[in-house]
């Protein structure tokens, strides 16, 4: 999604970065308030686009959603900015969390720069504003349900490997403990002179026995 949108800004002729951090001391190296950095955005400053994608199914949207639609997203957006507001202040940036839902309902803020965006597009490309909007939910959307359904995929073959691991040391723990008790019982009736033990007949002595059962006299006059 961040690129996508990177490039929506690129044909609206805006100077973009990407994955924007600090580098103004040694304690903000790691550091990344931007994920894109828009320049002259807004009166001349700086835009610091975050994207981040929230599930409205935990605990506490679940009790919000009832209230108002969107809470997730608006959620996330009062997260970003108590974490992200000071340092990009400092910069003189704005900040500007880009927050959607896992069922892409998009956030208040997302939605008025995509508005802003399409403008812009429309006039660079010379194409309706309506249909520049159109395509750019349809692109971010699009990318949005393969990232969650690629998540998911992991998550769900994750468990397939814990539930294939669990059930496979089960298996080598029933049959090897059946094993070693049959071992023991083997064992003790070898080492028992008491236990009688029965001769498996060879084929040859098998071979002999109907030989003879076929030339028996009492058997012609059947």
């Amino acid at each position: 999604m961040r690129d996508i949108f990177a490039n929506f800004c690129r044909r609206a002729h805006l100077s973009v970065q990407v994955e924007v951090g600090y580098g103004l001391a040694r304690d903000h190296i790691n550091s990344r308030p931007a994920d894109i950095l828009v320049q002259g955005w807004d009166r001349g400053k700086p835009a610091a686009y975050d994207i981040t994608v929230t599930s409205p199914l935990t605990p506490v949207s679940l009790n919000n959603a009832s209230a108002s639609m969107g809470a997730a997203a608006y959620a996330a957006e009062c997260r970003k900015h108590a974490a992200n507001d000071t340092r990009c202040q400092k910069l003189g940036w704005l900040c500007i969390p880009l927050a959607v839902e896992t069922y892409g309902n998009w956030g208040k803020e997302a939605q008025s720069v995509f508005s802003r965006l399409a403008s812009l597009l429309s006039i660079s490309q010379a194409i309706p504003k309506p249909k520049m909007l159109s395509e750019i939910y349809s692109r971010l959307n699009t990318s949005l349900v393969r990232s969650v359904a690629w998540e998911g995929k992991l998550s769900k073959g994750r468990l397939v490997e814990l539930a294939g691991s669990a059930e496979n040391e089960l298996w080598k723990k029933e049959n090897c403990s059946g094993a070693k008790e049959r071992w023991h019982h083997c064992s003790e009736n070898a080492a028992d002179p008491n236990t009688e033990h029965k001769k498996t007949p060879s084929r040859d002595r098998i071979e002999m026995i109907k030989c003879d059962a076929q030339e028996d006299p009492e058997d012609e006059g059947l």
